[in-house]
């Protein structure tokens, strides 16, 4: 938590959690989607007790902003606030006394402020959009290696070619070898599901229905994981695939979900687990 002062916004998590909600905002999306989102894409920040505190003051303030703060929220400031809990990561950090009681008035500010509704909501800015490409073409066939040194396979169902995010929607398959796969095994494969997500071997979500591991991601955060990731051909896919094809829209910056959660399920599987879901990848290609 890099912090430079006493004020709310004086430190690096609430201005990153801050400028995300706006960059959502902007771009026109509904406030749901982009807590929901939000919580996503700064989960493990959540977990981090001396971070997770400037995680809800932001979204509280910005939602505030917007006149859009729901209860659940605002109590979860509350609850923060009123127990001390926040001066007490404070003090474990050697804030000085007087640091402490500034802290404190500060909170109590800001307390009073979200608990009034902003009489005018913060009006959305219009973004001139820059197209960007999506990596990969429609249909190309992705390998990747996993930690015990098989290849595990991607098959990309939709690129965006023009568009603010340059996204791609990628799935991953039961393709689970010694060598690298072929066009026949992307042919012949089925769609990777998962039913249970972990985080350092230890289960963190265990979801309500199995699920397809299939996500949106974005051209910009491909950079990072370019090596993991091969082509090694192109199949046909004439099917269109909306964002909300799966029910929600989930965007994923790190690429290398589709190799780590491919990896909590083959485990599973070894261990005598079986999935329930049976998709064939030709099942969604036309």
């Amino acid at each position: 938590m890099g912090t430079w002062g006493i004020s709310i916004s004086s430190n690096d998590t609430f201005a990153e959690v801050y400028d995300s909600y706006f960059n959502y905002y902007n771009d026109n999306w509904e406030i749901d989607l982009i807590v929901n989102q939000l919580e996503k894409d700064y989960d493990e920040t959540i977990e981090i007790e001396e971070d997770a505190n400037n995680f809800w003051f932001a979204l509280a303030k910005a939602l505030w902003e917007c006149n859009a703060l729901n209860v659940t929220i605002l109590n979860k400031v509350k609850e923060i606030v009123n127990s001390g809990h926040d001066l007490r990561i404070w003090k474990e950090l050697e804030a000085s006394e007087q640091d402490l009681k500034k802290r404190k008035a500060v909170l109590d500010n800001f307390l009073i402020q979200i608990s009034t509704p902003k009489d005018h909501p913060k009006a959305r800015k219009k973004i001139k959009v820059k197209l960007v490409p999506s990596v990969f073409e429609k249909g190309d066939c992705l390998v990747f290696k996993m930690d015990n040194g098989n290849y595990g396979g991607a098959l990309v169902y939709e690129a965006e070619k023009q568009g603010k995010y340059g996204l791609n929607f990628i799935v991953a398959t039961t393709i689970f070898k010694s060598i690298k796969p072929n066009l026949s095994d992307f042919e012949n494969a089925d769609i990777l599901t998962i039913w249970e997500e972990e985080r350092y071997g230890k289960i963190v979500h265990k979801l309500k229905n199995e699920l397809p591991i299939a996500y949106w991601f974005e051209a910009k955060s491909h950079k990072e994981f370019a090596d993991s990731f091969e082509r090694i051909g192109n199949l046909s896919v004439t099917k269109k695939f909306s964002h909300d094809f799966l029910g929600s829209f989930q965007v994923w910056v790190p690429w290398d979900v589709l190799i780590i959660f491919s990896q909590q399920t083959f485990k599973r599987i070894s261990n005598g687990e079986r999935p329930k879901l049976k998709i064939r990848t030709k099942d969604w290609r036309n």
